[in-house]
């Protein structure tokens, strides 16, 4: 018989060596044991836990179905099995593994958040709203719960909600620098740059950031037009050995720097190497739709069409993953077209109490990646303006207009004053927590609020 001793002793000191970040000596300790001892359970845990933290989940998968033959009924077996299928690319299978984890007795923040990950790689985001929302209760300070939740909340606009989940993103826990960028990024994305530049000036100045924390720094730079910046930062990148060059999103990022440098034959390549898979046609709108900018700017209109005509499918199909309601409605693309106001209606609208136009709000229209943020920006320098990035405002105001009974748009002279007046309130409370809107008793500060296209 094999003496366990030794086994144990290597086990300990597989453990030691993964806490210490040194994982292939810990997997070659782990498989040392195994080739002793193919029994040992506290191997072949660590085995798991060894390649799950390389990314090899096609080969963890059967090192945790062997476990679950040994320990059928142990439910963190089965949860590890789930984030196996899960980093596999194995959604349904993933799922299915959670579902029998939960009825074996696995519960907590920890298990709803893995579970919630899943279901935003297969793109079902309110199902992860559901279950993020609840494990940030359980667990408020979490870091990662809380970026999720507040990303979740970003894409389902949820947007009070996920800034509110970032306000004092400072106070959380198991922040590393890739989750700093990441909060910088999202807090970019939600409009408020100056808390953004503070995580992302924290991400930036650490020298050993990742390189998916350096990537998502490069792509806020881009973003607001600061593109020297962001081509020395890319460069350095490029120039470093021990980056990982290969991934998808660097190649997709540096061709959206060679996009904005005119060089679009080698953005076009480089776009087109970083697609997503046919397996996941519903993320590869988001290159398809660069590379069909670039293949126009080539000449190449043929082309184009078609490459618009997929990202057009894509979208439709993220589209009805993310938000299935739309799909159930059933409604004609490109429905609201056809509603209009009647001009005898428009004619009878009473503007009693209505704002001034320097009193009222500015709109800036325009298609992603038109230089609205740029322009946002400009105004923003203004001292008697304050802009920020697109908000749902103008929907929550319509959709209290329509709850208040109004027809919207055909019949508006008929809302009262006392319901025009409530939702001009309620849309200036919603603005007054993104910027401050009086600057004394007699003049307020004109908001430019920022709508992409």
């Amino acid at each position: 018989m094999n003496d366990p001793a030794p086994s144990s002793s290597s086990v300990e000191r597989a453990n030691d060596l993964l806490a210490q970040g040194k994982v292939a000596q810990a997997e070659s300790e782990a498989r040392a044991v195994l080739a002793r001892s193919p029994g040992d359970l506290g191997a072949r845990i660590l085995l798991t836990a060894c390649l799950m933290h390389s990314q090899r989940f096609t080969e963890a998968i059967p090192v945790t179905e062997l476990l679950i033959e040994s320990a059928p009924q142990e439910p963190s077996h089965w949860m590890n099995l789930g984030t196996a299928r899960r980093g596999a690319k194995q959604y349904d299978a993933a799922l299915s593994a959670y579902m029998r984890a939960a009825a074996l007795g696995a519960s907590g923040p920890d298990f709803s958040f893995n579970v919630a990950l899943t279901h935003i790689e297969r793109g079902d985001l309110e199902a992860a709203y559901s279950l993020l929302a609840g494990a940030r209760q359980q667990d408020p300070f979490d870091g990662e719960i809380c970026f999720y939740y507040a990303q979740v909340c970003y894409e389902t606009l949820r947007l009070d909600e996920a800034s509110a989940a970032l306000a004092q993103w400072h106070t959380l826990q198991r922040l590393d620098t890739t989750l700093i960028a990441n909060i910088g990024l999202l807090l970019t994305n939600l409009g408020e740059t100056r808390r953004a530049e503070i995580a992302l000036r924290q991400a930036r100045a650490d020298k050993s950031a990742s390189t998916a924390a350096l990537l998502t720094v490069i792509s806020v730079l881009e973003r607001t037009n600061r593109l020297t910046e962001a081509r020395e930062l890319m460069d350095r990148l490029l120039a470093d050995p021990k980056s990982e060059l290969q991934t998808p999103e660097r190649m997709a990022l540096e061709a959206q720097l060679l996009q904005r440098e005119g060089k679009h034959s080698e953005a076009e390549a480089l776009f087109t190497r970083s697609l997503p898979g046919k397996d996941e046609f519903h993320r590869r709108h988001l290159r398809l739709f660069p590379i069909a900018r670039s293949l126009d700017a080539l000449g190449r209109h043929d082309d184009t069409w078609r490459v618009l005509a997929e990202a057009h499918a894509s979208q439709a199909e993220s589209i009805q993953r993310q938000s299935p309601q739309w799909t159930l409605r059933a409604l004609p693309d490109m429905s609201v077209t056809a509603l209009g106001c009647d001009a005898a209606d428009v004619a009878a609208w009473d503007h009693t109490g209505a704002p001034s136009s320097v009193e009222s709000p500015v709109f800036v229209v325009g298609f992603p990646r038109s230089g609205t943020t740029l322009l946002e920006l400009a105004l923003d320098a203004h001292p008697q303006l304050k802009s920020m990035d697109e908000q749902r405002f103008v929907q929550d105001a319509l959709d209290e207009l329509v709850a208040s009974g109004a027809d919207y748009p055909q019949r508006l002279r008929d809302v009262s004053q006392e319901v025009l007046n409530r939702v001009r309130a309620s849309y200036w409370e919603r603005v007054a927590k993104k910027a401050t809107t009086a600057t004394n008793d007699a003049a307020r500060l004109r908001i430019a609020n920022r709508r992409r296209r």
